[in-house]
């Protein structure tokens, strides 16, 4: 991962806590040590994107027909915060190559193993009947996982089974607590292209000293040197990483699913938009927030050959920094609309991860289907 300096409408709370990929799997400050990365360079960011939006929208459509406060809303976001994530890479191993934890609470635990071809397995330590309804989408198991944090802030202990049967137990030694300073956005590099974008951010984090290490079925692997963030002989960085404060936005690609013409859900906060009910906000869990200006047009108004668009930005709990923004562009033919959501910020989002949500309209409902949106 690179630092840069209800689903709704609504996922049951227990899969609202899933990561529905695997995309922390890359490190702090482009530590991804053996998966394939995209350097997509840096761009400048714009200051106050949504404040610069054109207040039409660059709208073609008429003034709409009020839809009494119903929206069909299209966009299913993901989103979790994780008390505390831990990753470590490590050498030597015949299958896997890294772990990592998203630590919710105590008994409530995703772990993921990842092997050397980059195929990932998850690990679920939640109780009897809670496990996530959208772990079927990838490859899984059911085992007891701990994790401990140190007094002293800075170390702390993971031990779970894989699915050979075997302990496996990290012993993660920081060189110092969490920090902001080294918290942010992380870049999840080519992971996962089609699974949609991810925005993933750290509210504070650390790097692993020499001593870490992971031990399975007995035998200790080493974790090595981070070369790409080390500056040796004054400080040596190893592929181990704490954070406190781990946020999973995701807007997931997902097949057909149904939509209802319906007052918003929780989270969905709406405003008007020529003449009729637009969306203005989408925040899963009231925290991490999803914002539009002018609000996304009500799509049960657009007629035949309208066009709009607004512009969005993610925020992060107690926050007013845009980590990632762009456009959001809609257009309908016929009975079929498309929204297509386009990143302007960061670079590794513009570049890779674009979206569009195909909506077809249908009486007081919609089908919904969302894909990669390829140059």
């Amino acid at each position: 991962m690179k630092r840069s300096g209800n689903a709704v409408a609504v996922i049951s709370a227990a899969a609202l806590t899933v990561v529905l990929i695997g995309c922390a799997t890359t490190g702090i400050a482009g530590t991804g040590k053996k998966a394939e990365r995209a350097r997509f360079g840096e761009i400048e960011r714009v200051d106050n994107w949504l404040a610069g939006a054109d207040a039409a929208g660059n709208s073609t459509a008429a003034k709409g027909l009020p839809v009494d406060g119903r929206v069909i809303q299209p966009i299913f976001v993901h989103a979790s915060i994780a008390e505390h994530h831990v990753i470590a890479w490590f050498d030597g191993h015949e299958k896997y190559e890294a772990v990592e934890a998203f630590v919710y609470s105590k008994d409530r635990i995703r772990a993921i193993l990842t092997r050397h071809d980059n195929s990932q397995i998850d690990a679920w330590g939640f109780p009897d009947g809670e496990t996530p309804e959208t772990v079927s989408a990838r490859e899984h198991y059911e085992s007891k996982i701990t994790f401990k944090m140190a007094p002293n802030g800075k170390n702390a202990e993971l031990s779970m089974k894989t699915p050979e049967g075997e302990d496996l137990f990290l012993s993660y030694v920081g060189q110092d607590k969490p920090d902001p300073e080294y918290g942010g956005m992380t870049d999840p590099g080519l992971h996962s292209p089609d699974g949609g974008l991810p925005i993933l951010f750290r509210d504070a984090s650390s790097t692993s000293a020499k001593e870490s290490f992971v031990r399975i079925g007995g035998i200790r692997y080493a974790i090595p040197e981070d070369p790409e963030i080390s500056a040796p002989p004054y400080f040596i960085a190893y592929t181990a990483f704490l954070s406190n404060g781990y946020h999973s936005f995701i807007l997931s690609t997902f097949p057909e699913r149904k939509v209802s013409l319906a007052l918003p859900e929780p989270g969905v906060a709406t405003g008007n938009r020529d003449g009729s009910t637009g969306i203005v906000s989408i925040a899963p869990e009231g925290r991490d927030r999803l914002r539009f200006n002018p609000p996304l047009p009500s799509l049960a108004s657009l007629a035949d050959g309208d066009t709009a668009s607004s512009r969005f930005a993610v925020f992060f709990e107690g926050s007013t920094k845009e980590e990632v923004y762009g456009d959001a562009i809609v257009a309908r033919s016929g009975n079929v609309i498309t929204l297509s959501f386009r990143p302007a910020y960061p670079a590794w989002a513009r570049a890779a991860r674009s979206m569009v949500y195909t909506i077809e309209l249908s009486d007081d409902a919609a089908t919904v289907s969302a894909s990669m949106e390829r140059k």
